[in-house]
């Protein structure tokens, strides 16, 4: 028990033994723990300290970027930069921002300082000391972006000479400014991951510069954009505006209205150059009194005078930004200063000015110039367009006078109507007070006044027309004489200093200021003059007015001529008429008498004579009876185309036809032959001569009976088809050769064909049935076989179908549709 008590005390107590020894290993292992943190401690303090700054030095470097990011101005901003740089340790921090000037040097416009020290605030270098910084003159130290200029490179400590700036420079490497730093808080050169915040600081101010200078060029663009997309959108309603109307008048008020509205002028004045280029004629004005309105069509401005004709003139823009120091100004309103004039030009030749003029000195800048020289580019086109419109109208209405005074003098074969209508046309057209015709006799050298002519608006005209029926002595008016001889056109102008003694003296005895002469030639012959008079006022006859009134001139030629044969070809017919009707009455009388006393004759002695004799006889018989035809035949002829359509009556057609056929069925029977009619019986109402028709029908089928053999058959066929009648005569004779068909209905040809030689004709048969049928507006034809037989035929119109065509005839020729 005891040996067992001894060891469990042993072993108590070697237990309490190695736990004492684990417990002094604990404190010993605490201990040195505890020295181990102690010096841990005192390692880490400093450390924590510095990483708290940094902590702070970073909050304060987020909440001024914070600030500057929420801060809506430029200027703001950077004074939160220059804040935050100060609140960073530094006794002054100044930014300076850079732009070029116009001569390459560096300017200063904005400078923002922060100070927090007592010290006087040293003055800031101006750029050029800057530039000079920044090049390599000086040696630098570089921290970064940061640039350290030492002035005792030996030192710790901060001096007052040294220089620590930041360069801010955008991503295309331009300079925008600087970032100086002066004396930190602590006193000692900073290093560089003191400036680190800097540099943060320096990049986000270039940012903000970047955005600003990005956010002013866009707004500078847009507000130019906005000037522009206005510009444009004004340009193309003026261009639509102006495309749109053809009217001249329009047009300038439409330009003037923009012009003035675009670029706030006080007045503006658009003119177009006269024709001969010496003058300006205001078409539109704006903002002028009623004293400026004096230049005008009939008194222009002449371009050797004012600032506009200087410019059309020269064919330059004229700027005046003072206008009492311009000596071709020419003022029309009170207290004008500035005054522009644009030419309007197409391919370098002026056809107008545009002209505005303003109270502020120096009042239009480079863009209104620019847009009202696009205008006066525009309304130039839109001029010229409407110019050519106007020119193009005129042109086609004097063409259509051209063509009516043509119709007109062209319709009458008649001399003495043919004067007057010259003389009124020529005046009509050349828009002059008054015009001469007259007929020339070059051979003797004289011309004789036909009618004389005043034009009923020229009220004011005063000049005094010779009489008609008085002779001029070309002789003693060389002028006129050269021209008649050379066939050309003279145009005078009392105003022209190179006028001739005579010309002078003759324009001043009819007291008229322009004449234009135009021989009547055709086939170079001079049948007569025209001459145009204008008395109101100086007036240029252009080559147009030349060339329209010679166009005239040679129809008044041709119709001369066309009444000249007229009046030959009248006085053949009337001759004509005189020998028909002298041979018919001194023809037939002495072969009436022939006939008469050979009949007497044969009755007497018929019973003594042989069989040649008698065929003798018969022979002669046969020839008088021939020529009494052919008398008869030209009596009836002349007295169908003397007869007048006044005589003419409504008849029946159809009845007319019947009654033909009734009488005609005798002679065919006589031959054996059988004619017959097919005619539904309905009345053929027509107008015209009964004689004649009779005459045509009776023509008709009397050659069926005489060229059908005996025992043939003729059958003649009436009908209406609308508005005409259908006569047709066909019948089984002898038939005719298709190369003599044309020649029919021509006045004494007959178609002979073997066995007709004994069938006696004049030849004028057909052609008195041509004549009489187209007379009554219809038309004949044939249609033949040789040996078969012949159809001859015509139409005629109805009665409504002839006043038809002679109501349209008739608007026709009003309306000028058709020619005679």
């Amino acid at each position: 028990m005891s040996n067992l008590t001894m060891q469990i005390t042993s072993l108590a107590i070697g237990g309490l033994f190695v736990l004492s020894l684990a417990l002094i290993g604990v404190v010993v292992a605490l201990a040195f723990m505890l020295r181990a943190t102690r010096a841990l401690n005192r390692q880490l303090v400093p450390r924590e300290q510095n990483i708290l700054a940094d902590r702070e030095r970073l909050w304060k470097l987020n909440d001024a970027l914070a600030k500057m990011l929420a801060s809506p101005d430029l200027t703001a901003r950077l004074r939160i930069t220059a804040d935050a740089i100060s609140g960073l340790g530094w006794q002054e921090a100044t930014i300076l921002l850079f732009e070029r000037s116009p001569h390459g040097t560096f300017t200063t416009p904005l400078k923002i300082s922060r100070t927090i020290s007592n010290k006087p605030n040293v003055t800031t270098p101006d750029a050029s000391v800057w530039q000079n910084r920044l090049s390599a003159v000086y040696p630098k130290r570089e921290f970064g972006v940061a640039q350290y200029i030492l002035a005792k490179p030996e030192q710790t400590a901060w001096n007052d000479e040294d220089v620590l700036f930041i360069p801010l420079r955008f991503s295309d490497g331009r300079l925008a400014g600087v970032i100086d730093l002066c004396e930190p808080i602590e006193g000692v050169r900073p290093t560089e991951e003191r400036l680190r915040p800097l540099t943060i600081l320096a990049a986000q101010t270039v940012a903000l510069l970047e955005n600003s200078d990005l956010l002013s060029d866009l707004q500078t663009a847009k507000g130019a954009l906005t000037e522009q997309v206005e510009e444009l959108t004004m340009l193309e309603h003026v261009d639509r505006e102006l495309n749109a109307t053809l009217n001249l008048d329009r047009v300038m008020n439409l330009t003037l209205d923009w012009a003035v509205r675009r670029t706030g002028a006080r007045a503006g004045l658009l003119a177009i150059m006269t024709n001969d280029g010496s003058g300006l004629i205001p078409l539109t004005m704006l903002g002028y009194p009623r004293e400026a309105h004096r230049y005008n069509a009939d008194n222009p401005l002449p371009i050797t005078e004012s600032i506009m004709g200087r410019t059309a003139r020269t064919g330059l823009l004229n700027l005046v930004r003072d206008v009492t120091k311009d000596a071709d100004y020419l003022p029309m309103l009170v207290g004008i200063q500035t005054q522009i004039s644009v030419p309007m030009a197409i391919q370098r030749r002026v056809v107008g000015v545009l002209n505005l003029e303003s109270e502020r000195l120096d009042a239009f800048n480079d863009k209104d110039v620019e847009f009202i020289k696009r205008l006066a580019m525009r309304a130039a086109i839109a001029v010229e367009n409407a110019r050519l419109y106007d020119s193009e109208e005129r042109r086609a209405d004097e063409i259509s006078a051209l063509y009516s005074a043509g119709r007109a003098i062209s319709s009458s074969l008649e001399r003495d109507q043919i004067f007057p209508q010259v003389a009124q046309s020529v005046a009509v057209m050349l828009k002059v007070s008054s015009a001469i015709v007259a007929t020339c006799r070059l051979s003797r050298a004289e011309a004789t006044i036909q009618v004389t002519y005043r034009l009923g608006t020229a009220t004011n005209g005063s000049e005094k027309l010779p009489a008609e029926g008085e002779r001029w002595d070309l002789n003693t008016m060389p002028s006129f004489y050269a021209a008649l001889q050379q066939q050309r056109p003279l145009s005078l102008r009392r105003a022209a200093p190179d006028l001739s003694d005579w010309e002078r003296a003759y324009m001043d005895r009819l007291n008229v200021k322009a004449l234009l002469l135009l021989p009547l030639a055709v086939q170079g012959d001079v049948l007569g003059v025209v001459v145009a008079l204008e008395s109101r006022r100086d007036h240029i006859f252009t080559q147009d007015d030349i060339l329209l009134t010679e166009s005239l001139a040679s129809q008044t030629a041709v119709a001369l001529r066309q009444a000249k044969l007229y009046e030959e070809v009248r006085e053949l017919e009337t001759l004509k008429s005189e020998m028909i009707r002298m041979a018919s009455h001194d023809l037939r009388n002495p072969l009436g008498n022939v006939m008469g006393y050979m009949d007497l004759l044969m009755m007497q002695v018929n019973s003594k004579l042989n069989d040649s004799q008698r065929e003798y006889v018969a022979n002669i018989r046969i020839s008088t009876n021939t020529m009494k035809s052919l008398i008869d035949d030209l009596l009836t002829l002349e007295k169908i185309e003397s007869e007048r359509q006044s005589s003419w009556i409504q008849l029946d057609f159809g009845q007319l036809v019947q009654e033909v056929e009734a009488i005609q069925q005798m002679s065919a029977a006589l031959k054996g032959q059988a004619l017959t009619l097919d005619y539904d019986g309905h009345p053929l109402t027509t107008f015209g001569s009964g004689t004649q028709l009779r005459q045509a029908i009776t023509n008709l089928i009397n050659n069926a009976i005489k060229y059908t053999p005996n025992d043939g058959k003729i059958n003649v066929r009436l009908h209406r088809q609308d508005e005409r009648f259908y006569f047709e005569v066909k019948d089984t004779g002898y038939g005719i050769a298709p190369d003599r068909q044309a020649r029919l209905f021509q006045r004494f040809y007959r178609a002979q064909q073997p066995g007709t030689e004994h069938i006696s004709g004049t030849g004028l048969g057909l052609s008195l049935v041509k004549t009489v049928i187209e007379r009554h507006g219809g038309d004949v034809w044939v249609t033949s076989q040789l040996g078969e037989g012949s159809i001859f035929g015509f139409w005629l119109p109805s009665a409504k179908g002839m006043a038809a065509n002679l109501t349209s005839s008739a608007l026709a020729y009003r309306d000028g549709r058709t020619d005679g």
